[in-house]
């Protein structure tokens, strides 16, 4: 039961430049250097762009889940999906890669269910 399993996957590596702060937190994660991550993720927020800041929420979500810090993680997880759903249900942000939403949604289910807040998991 994948709920019971380790924290959610690692995010997809960013395709900034490699000296952007998404880059930079993505590499940190990926070197378990997940406070330094989250430090990042917090930089690359700054940014305009939607789609960066929809990923540095979600990423940052995944890198609270390692801590395990449930509460920031929901948040992140909850932030990011509220970035890209319009009134109507539809996915605003048109960039999206091929799962990445659901990757999103698994994150904030995982976190709410560690939390035992179940009617948020479903």
């Amino acid at each position: 039961f994948f709920f019971t399993a380790s924290p959610p996957p690692p995010p997809a590596m960013s395709s900034q430049p490699p000296t952007s702060p998404l880059a930079l937190a993505d590499s940190l994660y990926v070197d378990e250097d997940y406070l330094g991550a989250i430090a990042e993720y917090t930089s690359a927020l700054t940014s305009s762009a939607d789609l960066d800041r929809f990923r540095a929420y979600s990423h940052r979500s995944a890198a609270h889940a390692h801590l395990p810090d449930w509460s920031s993680s929901l948040s992140d997880a909850e932030t990011a999906l509220s970035l890209i759903s319009v009134p109507d249900g539809t996915v605003s942000i048109g960039a999206l890669r091929e799962g990445e939403e659901a990757l999103v949604n698994l994150r904030a289910g995982v976190a709410a269910f560690r939390m035992r807040q179940f009617d948020l998991a479903l």
